[in-house]
């Protein structure tokens, strides 16, 4: 398998394909081979499409960051670690793996997503200038029952009563609806605390994957779904 850089010959085949990862392939990207960012594609070797990843250059991005406050009153007997949750622009400079999706499952899709991820790599490394230091991935976080994020629920959802749907994945624009003060998780409710920085079942394979590339954990969560953020490389941000 080879990745190589998107063409205009590649829009039908892209629109047509389902492969296992996370991230939409937006409407332009497909139509417009690559215009808009970076889009890779891998081709096996039949040139055959067996999976894409798509990465955008640095822009205004907000996450929470996961932190702890320290209350201690020795004369009290009070001595207290507590999680919070602090919204922040600490990844305006970093370049952000939008989608990557690869075809097959198991030992075929992790070597397909590694390809892919060392491509995607190479390229931040070949255009430091347009895409910075480092990169970022924001995984897809826990879904309820219902379909909603449960994180949402019990915190997003108070603050931007059009709905979560009329933001359309703006982490930005949620960032401005909600609290610019530091929230203690444990006012949130136990399932909300228990999601922070899990990745969806649908998204773990994925999480094996940049893992394997050298892909690191952060203290960072994405504010919609609590889904966990992983840094390549880790400059010591969020650690």
């Amino acid at each position: 398998m080879q990745a190589r850089l998107a063409n205009p010959a590649d829009r039908d085949a892209l629109a047509a394909f389902h492969g296992q990862g996370f991230g939409p392939l937006p409407a332009e990207a497909a139509r417009d081979g690559g215009a808009a960012d970076v889009l890779l594609v891998l081709e096996d070797a039949q040139g055959v499409l067996a999976g894409y990843a798509l990465l955008r250059s640095p822009s205004l991005a907000a996450h929470f960051r996961r932190g702890v406050s320290v209350r201690r009153v020795p004369l009290a007997g009070i001595d207290r670690k507590l999680a919070t949750l602090t919204l922040c622009n600490d990844l305006c400079d970093a370049a952000r793996l939008c989608a990557l999706r690869v075809a097959g499952e198991g030992d075929p899709a992790a070597a397909a997503a590694a390809v892919l991820l060392g491509a995607v790599q190479e390229t931040a490394r070949r255009e430091a200038a347009r895409f910075g230091r480092r990169l970022y991935a924001a995984l897809p976080g826990v879904q309820g029952a219902d379909g909603d994020a449960v994180l949402w629920q019990a915190l997003g959802r108070h603050f931007a009563a059009q709905g979560q749907a009329h933001l359309d994945g703006d982490a930005a624009a949620l960032a401005e609806l909600l609290p610019q003060h530091t929230l203690y998780a444990g006012f949130l409710p136990a399932p909300a605390r228990a999601v922070l920085g899990v990745a969806g079942d649908a998204c773990r394979d994925v999480q094996g994957w940049l893992h394997a590339a050298g892909w690191q954990a952060s203290d960072y969560v994405d504010p919609f779904d609590g889904g966990p953020v992983l840094l390549w490389p880790d400059g010591g941000a969020g650690r």
